[in-house]
């Protein structure tokens, strides 16, 4: 269902990129997260908190079309 929920982030104002899969080690093999999970934590408590991040992108409809 990945394909089918990409395809549909064009109707959200954030899109949160994360390359970090859910099984990645960059989540939990240390105090705190690494990497784009990192990026991604961040980007999820600025908006919470009504603020803008560096992190976050607004796709168009027809981003994944050929």
């Amino acid at each position: 269902s990945a394909y089918r929920e990409i395809c549909m982030a064009y109707q959200f104002m954030h899109v949160i990129p994360n390359h970090d899969g859910e099984d990645s080690e960059n989540w939990d093999a240390f105090y705190y997260p690494l990497g784009d999970a990192l990026h991604s934590t961040r980007a999820f408590v600025s908006l919470y908190q009504g603020k803008k991040s560096p992190y976050t992108e607004h796709w168009q409809k027809d981003l994944l079309e050929m």
